[in-house]
């Protein structure tokens, strides 16, 4: 129909204006104020697994501590759902945790922990596909907060995934990560407690120079290698253990070798030593490995097939010596196995990646582009609100949006050939949420589905409009000077 704002005053409209904005406002505050009661609403079925996933991880380290006493997976669900209402990134992150048992506060420290957390948790990137996508980061942040620390993991996202392993289906690449993640809270051998924050910082890759110098940078360095390669060979022999065969492994190790984040991660020569040492105890008896067994077995094949500080230190020296002096290291490396893996890793990690193509639509996408651009996301999400409570609310397109992705989540694992549509209509869903409950109309939205929300809502009796207007349905349009362009 009409806009009420064709067919009334300036003045008219600009009170109407006004009093939409508040009735928007009191709702945003109200939804903010009862947070915590309805946040579970946007959870999905993946939310679901990450509270399994937390519940094990905190009895895994009740019986064999670590580092770290409990530990927090991060649900992106009720973080986007803060993030929805009005909350800041770093407000929404300490709500989210509070949630947990994890209350940060405003001091430099908490809000520092926020901030570390919000960047892994929230990463918008532009989709070839048109779309402003929010996807996340999987990581692992130690000893979040002050008066009670946690180990917080950000999980792998369960769409929009950015480090895809190649060769993997979203749920294996989904369970390999989110399995590397949780073997950092569950290491209890590699720490970097006493090494220099700038050293640590700086040892994520091989410095030859620096490394031929500085004792400690070669401890940070091996220290984070064993590190993240304990949680690859964690990860991956975890699967073996629960079923999985080798090709998942296979499959992660030529990933590493082609894309590896820097040299840290750099674990192919001990992945393959894992396959070795299954294949040499056999796959039956490691299945049978009680979890201390297993540990202590990841543990002998990071150390004898990972670098140590002597084998880096070799090929830092190699790297810096003069040709002529060369012939002597090699030498030693025939005799010495930890120099042998220092001068494997420098010439591993010196081979030249292959560049990625261009992120441009192809023309075979194109359909699939087509499919979504029609999938019209806001209208579909303000439909289900209002199917499901009688009225669009915050509140109630918090409610739709967990019962949409919940079903899109379901499809995308039943209907495999339509998988990467129902992928991004996440996404899409997901950014149409995040980016609109601030800005909807609910006075329009409920009315064009006949509903009066100032009558139905208890908080709003005070924003009914005091005076008859006309009826925007049914009234002629008044004068093109009587009608201004307001956008709310």
């Amino acid at each position: 129909g009409v806009s009420f704002f064709q067919t009334n005053t300036p003045d008219e409209a600009m009170a109407e204006a006004t009093r939409r904005q508040a009735v928007r406002s009191r709702l945003l505050q109200e939804a903010r104020e009862n947070f915590d009661s309805i946040a579970g609403a946007a959870e999905t079925p993946y939310s679901r697994n990450l509270r399994e996933m937390q519940v094990k991880l905190n009895a895994y380290l009740r019986q064999d501590p670590s580092f770290y006493s409990r530990a927090i997976v991060f649900d992106r669900a009720k973080m986007d759902a803060a993030m929805a209402i009005g909350f800041g990134e770093i407000d929404a992150v300490k709500r989210v945790l509070a949630r947990e048992g994890l209350r940060l506060g405003e001091d430099a420290s908490d809000n520092l922990d926020a901030i570390r957390i919000a960047g892994k948790a929230v990463d918008l990137v532009d989709s070839r596909f048109g779309l402003r996508m929010y996807t996340q980061n999987a990581t692992s942040l130690s000893d979040v907060g002050q008066t009670d620390p946690a180990y917080v993991i950000v999980p792998e996202p369960d769409h929009a995934q950015g480090t895809a392993v190649k060769g993997l289906t979203p749920q294996e690449n989904t369970d390999f990560t989110n399995r590397h993640e949780t073997w950092h809270a569950k290491d209890s051998r590699y720490s970097l407690k006493g090494l220099p924050p700038e050293t640590v910082g700086y040892s994520s890759d091989y410095h030859a120079k620096e490394m031929s110098e500085d004792p400690e940078l070669r401890q940070a360095f091996v220290t984070r290698f064993r590190k993240e390669a304990l949680a690859d060979t964690g990860a991956l022999g975890d699967m073996i253990r629960d079923g999985g065969d080798f090709s998942t492994l296979e499959k992660v190790s030529t990933w590493r070798t082609t894309a590896p984040d820097d040299s840290i991660h750099f674990s192919p020569a001990v992945l393959s030593g894992l396959k070795a040492e299954i294949e040499a105890v056999g796959l039956d008896r490691f299945r049978g490995f009680t979890d201390r067994e297993a540990k202590a077995f990841y543990y002998n094949v990071v150390e004898k097939y990972g670098i140590s500080e002597k084998s880096i230190e070799a090929a830092a020296h190699y790297d810096m010596a003069a040709e002529k002096d060369r012939a002597a290291i090699e030498d030693a490396a025939a005799k010495d196995p930890e120099i042998r893996k220092g001068l494997a890793f420098r010439a591993a990690i010196s081979v030249k990646k292959p560049e990625e193509g261009p992120n441009i639509l192809s023309e075979a996408e194109a359909p699939l582009k087509a499919q979504l651009d029609a999938w019209k996301a806001e209208k579909i999400l303000q439909d289900r609100a209002f199917a499901l409570d009688g009225r669009v609310t915050p509140a109630s397109l918090i409610r739709a949006y967990g019962a949409l992705e919940t079903e899109l989540h379901d499809k995308m694992k039943s209907d495999a050939g339509n998988s990467r549509l129902y992928d991004l209509q996440m996404s899409k869903l997901q950014t149409t949420f995040i980016e609109g409950v601030q800005g909807t109309d609910y006075v329009e939205v409920n009315r064009q589905r006949g509903v009066k929300i100032e009558e139905v809502e208890p908080a709003l009796s005070q924003f009914m409009t005091p005076v008859k207007i006309k009826d925007a349905e049914t009234a002629s349009p008044a004068p093109s000077k009587k009608n201004p362009t307001l956008k709310l």
